[in-house]
């Protein structure tokens, strides 16, 4: 017969265990077993034969309906024909137990592994700084302000679809910033395409995190524009002297406008390279700044030859030097250098105030490359002072010559003409001792 709550209760402890059985006449799916311990306590299991052998498993302590702690009669018959379904497939159903146990095992080390995507973009800009990347700055930005408000830092980056991504980038489109947009689709892609090489890659099997993505989901969401005309601004002589003695009308010192100075007196060195500059770079008694290989775009080490011009600037310099390791030290700590959204942001005030056709900081490298051409250095000679990637055979593998003295006599000339541009209006920038 069937159990019952009141013959439950009515069972006493005796010197052994016993067993009572639930008969329910349901042949070949095994049976709900009651032990009662000489404790007095009752446990349910579920009693099957397989392959002749019989198989108990344990479902729980026994308690009377809503009473709590332990399950009742009519939860233990549920469990016993749940593990039942398995028996007449022909499954163990203690084998099934311990599968399903693992693959919830296995479910939720993935879910306290599975990435997010704050993981993702940091894991992709840390990527991109490890290997020498100079745009990581500008990356990690362009990810935080533009589209993790939109992605949220929390959401596992497999969830991630086309649709998010064209909302980041819809935000941006609608105020107008184009180029922006493209820019950071391209960050987008880069960093899914990021994860996909992590979780691929047998270097990182052993992470603690994984992303899990099955596809890159920027792939099919097209530019905002198809393509980029290449940026042409070149400022003119009376722009570069306008630029050079209005930038800063109040005649105090400035980090922005030294920078300016900086890059035209030293034929068009990156933004990125002069701002973060530091003073352990520079030797001026022979007047060359070397630019680390770590800090240039083709991780090669840079020497700048530094003219007349470069070694004044650099000697008023000087007179601010605030112990910092930067010549130009962010206002608010100078352990870090000036950042280039400052820089830019400068600029575009400047042409706004002034009337001026808007250039960004870049500009000046395309600026002194066309004028120094103008004065006839060769293009041999300018692509060495702004020192691009030579990719003919002998200059990548067998050219290991300097060019300093070539570089020096040309930045010389160059130093004459910038001083002509300015009409030798340099009595507001002082010599430095060292300076012949």
């Amino acid at each position: 017969m069937p159990l019952t709550d009141r013959e439950i209760l009515g069972l006493k402890p005796k010197a052994k265990p016993y067993y009572a059985i639930d008969k329910q006449r349901e042949r070949g799916k095994g049976a709900l077993w009651l032990l009662v311990r000489p404790s007095g306590k009752k446990e349910f299991y579920y009693v099957y034969t397989l392959s002749g052998k019989r198989i108990s498993i344990g479902l729980g302590p026994y308690s009377k309906a809503n009473a709590g702690q332990g399950i009742s009669l009519d939860e233990a018959r549920g469990k016993k024909d749940e593990l039942a379904a398995f028996l007449i497939q022909g499954l163990d159903p203690k084998e099934e137990l311990a599968r399903i146990a693992f693959e919830q095992e296995q479910e939720k080390r993935r879910q306290k592994q599975l990435g997010t995507v704050q993981q993702l973009f940091d894991g992709y800009v840390r990527n991109l700084e490890a290997n020498g990347k100079r745009s990581f700055n500008e990356a990690a930005r362009a990810l935080r302000n533009d589209a993790l408000p939109t992605l949220g830092k929390d959401t596992p980056a497999h969830q991630i679809t086309s649709h998010e991504v064209k909302l980041c980038l819809h935000k941006m489109i609608q105020r107008g910033a184009l180029i922006s947009s493209n820019r950071l689709r391209s960050y987008l892609s880069a960093a899914f395409t990021y994860g996909l090489e992590h979780d691929n890659s047998p270097a990182t099997m052993d992470a603690a995190i994984s992303f899990q993505l099955t596809h890159n989901p920027v792939r099919d969401v097209p530019k905002a524009l198809k393509s980029e005309k290449p940026r042409d601004r070149e400022l003119s002589a009376a722009e570069i002297k306008r630029l050079w003695n209005e930038f800063n009308p109040t005649d105090r010192f400035s980090n922005i406008e030294s920078i300016l100075k900086l890059i035209l007196a030293t034929g068009g060195q990156r933004v990125g390279e002069v701002s973060q500059a530091k003073w352990e770079e520079f030797d001026l008694n022979k007047g060359v700044w070397e630019i680390p290989a770590s800090r240039t775009k083709n991780s090669k080490a840079h020497l700048v030859p530094l003219n007349g011009v470069a070694m004044s600037l650099l000697g008023q310099l000087q007179q601010y030097e605030s112990g910092s390791p930067f010549l130009y030290p962010h206002r608010l700590d100078d352990s870090k250098p000036l950042t280039l959204a400052s820089i830019s942001q400068a600029v575009t005030r400047f042409c706004r105030e002034y009337d001026m056709e808007h250039f960004n900081p870049r500009d000046l490298r395309r600026t002194c490359k066309t004028k120094m051409g103008e004065i006839g250095l060769s293009k041999e000679i300018r692509d060495r002072i702004n020192n691009h990637s030579l990719n003919d055979v002998s200059s990548k593998h067998y050219d290991r010559y300097d060019y300093l003295a070539e570089k020096q006599s040309a930045l010389k000339a160059w130093g004459k003409y910038l001083t002509q541009i300015l009409d030798s209006n340099l009595s507001n920038v002082i010599p430095i001792q060292s300076f012949a």
